[in-house]
């Protein structure tokens, strides 16, 4: 006798917020979308935030390290934010975050890190720098990403 033909269930919701596919039926991402360089040394964690900032609507553009963000710059004039991890390969992300603040002062910056985060930005910096540890869910990611760009998460989501 022959098994039963296997069928294929859809995928939760949840797997293609991951995917950064939108699921059938899910609100178009804005008109306008932020632009944000995200640098994290982890390919893993560097496509799951891509997807789940793509699929908020937003404009991103990936690096694996300091030196492959400043090359990545070259093709934009301006970046609205600038997520990256405190430790890389080469160039640390507060010094890639120094280097990119002397050509636009304004920018905004979300550090995330596998370490503690125990320190707050310096009142300079304040409120347009925001340090978060990993791991980071959806929801937090995207709470910290339309805080520090002055929107309401329901403008991106």
């Amino acid at each position: 006798m022959m098994p039963p033909p296997s069928r294929r269930l859809p995928r939760p919701a949840a797997t293609l917020a991951v995917t950064g596919r939108p699921a059938a039926g899910a609100a178009p991402p804005p008109s306008h979308a932020a632009t944000i360089l995200l640098v994290e040394d982890d390919p893993e964690i560097r496509a799951l935030f891509a997807g789940f900032l793509r699929h908020a609507g937003f404009k991103v553009v990936t690096a694996a390290d300091g030196a492959e963000a400043l090359a990545a710059l070259e093709g934009h004039s301006r970046l609205d934010l600038l997520i990256t991890d405190v430790v890389l390969p080469h160039v640390s992300g507060p010094a890639l975050a120094a280097a990119i603040r002397a050509r636009q002062p304004d920018l905004r910056i979300l550090y995330v890190s596998g370490y503690p985060v125990d320190t707050e930005p310096a009142a300079e910096d304040a409120p347009a720098t925001v340090h978060a540890s990993k791991p980071l869910t959806r929801s937090a990611l995207l709470d910290h990403v339309t805080a520090l760009l002055g929107a309401a998460p329901s403008d991106f989501l």
